[in-house]
């Protein structure tokens, strides 16, 4: 939360992120505290499935359920060189 550190410290965020440039330990404490709130959000994101919210578990299984057939889309893939018109120009005729 970039925008709300600078206002915080009455800085641009411009300025923060030279900080960041110039200054290394910086960076890794932003990239530990981003970590933290992945870690958080995920937890919170267990806490719903584990609730039974609907909206938790479709989102869970639509990310992370794709080896198990928990897609949106599906991709078609055509080999052997022929186009999509061909091939269902050979299967109509």
């Amino acid at each position: 939360m970039i925008s709300v550190a600078a206002r915080l410290i009455g800085c641009s965020r411009q300025t923060i992120y030279d900080s960041l440039k110039r200054h290394p330990e910086i960076k890794e404490v932003v990239s530990e505290e981003r970590e933290l709130m992945m870690d958080m959000a995920e937890l919170k994101l267990l806490d719903a499935v584990v609730k039974g919210q609907p909206w938790a578990i479709l989102f869970y299984l639509k990310t992370q359920g794709k080896s198990r057939g928990y897609v949106e889309k599906q991709g078609v893939g055509i080999t052997g060189g022929r186009t999509l018109e061909e091939l269902l120009t050979s299967v109509v005729s």
